[in-house]
C-alpha cells in the first residue's frame, strides 16, 4: 500500500459519526461490552453531553455535510439515559439547521432500549425525519 506524500485535499461530501451523549454510562452490565471499562478513564465525569457541546455538535455536523440528508446518530453506553428532554432538544436543534437549502436530519439511535418507555417511544414519532430509526443492540 502506498501513501500520498501530501494530505488529501478532497473533502468528503458526507460521513457518519455516532456520538455518545452519555459516554460510557449504562444501566446494564453486558459481558460483551467493551465500552463500560472506559468509564474508569474519566473518574470526575458525569457522562452528560452539555447543552453547549450538544448545540455545537449539531451545528458542525450539519455544516460539514454537502448532501440532502444528515444522519444524527446517538450511541452509548446507553444514550437514552440522557432523558427525553435531551432528545426533544436535539430534534429542535436539528430542525433549526435543516431549513432549506440545508440538509434534512435523519435521526438514528443505537440503544439497548431498556430505558425506552411509552413516552419515549411516542417522542420518537415526532422526530425531525419522516423515517427515524432505532436499533436495539
Amino acid at each position: 500500500m502506498q501513501f500520498p506524500d501530501k494530505p488529501a485535499t478532497h473533502i468528503p461530501q458526507a460521513f457518519h459519526v455516532m456520538a455518545k451523549p452519555a459516554g460510557a454510562a449504562c444501566n446494564l452490565n453486558c459481558a460483551y461490552c467493551f465500552f463500560l471499562k472506559k468509564e474508569r478513564l474519566y473518574p470526575a465525569s458525569d457522562f452528560r453531553m452539555s447543552d453547549e457541546v450538544h448545540e455545537a455538535y449539531i451545528r458542525q455536523l450539519f455544516a460539514a455535510h454537502q448532501v440532502p440528508e444528515v444522519t444524527v446518530a446517538w450511541q452509548g453506553g446507553e444514550p437514552t439515559l440522557m432523558g427525553l428532554e435531551f432528545f426533544r432538544r436535539s430534534v429542535e436543534l436539528q430542525k433549526r439547521r435543516s431549513a432549506p437549502p440545508n440538509p434534512r436530519p435523519f435521526p438514528d439511535i443505537a440503544a439497548s432500549a431498556s430505558s425506552f418507555s411509552p413516552v419515549t417511544a411516542s417522542a420518537r414519532k415526532t422526530a425531525a425525519s419522516p423515517r427515524p430509526t432505532a436499533r436495539r443492540v
